[in-house]
């Protein structure tokens, strides 16, 4: 049940990552643009959020690497059934414990999202509805993996 549920978090914050990865580069290069359908106002502005400087780390939207997160997710969550069906994925035999490296990450996406949840409405006073979504799938994460972290 944990790895349907995983799938399905991991494809709702994939699919959501996407989309804040298009308003990003909309935002921000297309000239004929008109704002997304989460620019409501000044204060729930995804379009807003999307252009601050706060949006990219190392010169990429922070959406990507979420999209990267949660195909990584998806990845480990069936990993052991990838291994015995793919030979390709028999190279990582020694990697034991797949769920343990999903509540690592998780771990640090809910510390992320706390971060960029602050910087958002602290400093620049705007609510991306989109990014809030995101932050909850994260804690949905979280939540179905900490617990059952072991060393």
């Amino acid at each position: 049940m944990r790895k349907l549920l995983t799938l399905i978090l991991g494809a709702v914050g994939f699919f959501l990552a996407l989309k804040l990865s298009q308003i990003y580069f909309s935002a921000n290069f297309a000239t004929d643009y008109t704002g997304s359908f989460c620019s409501i106002n000044s204060i729930i502005d995804c379009d807003g959020v999307a252009r601050s400087i706060h949006s990219t780390f190392l010169g990429l939207p922070w959406a990507v690497y979420g999209a990267l997160f949660y195909l990584v997710v998806m990845l480990l969550a069936y990993f052991d059934e990838l291994k015995e069906r793919f030979k390709i994925f028999r190279f990582f035999d020694a990697f034991s414990h797949p769920q343990n490296y999903i509540a690592l990450m998780s771990l640090f996406s809910i510390f992320l999202s706390l971060y960029l949840a602050w910087v958002s409405t602290f400093i620049l006073n705007k609510i991306c509805i989109l990014c809030y979504i995101s932050y909850g799938v994260n804690a949905l994460l979280f939540a179905l993996y900490v617990p059952k972290f072991s060393i």
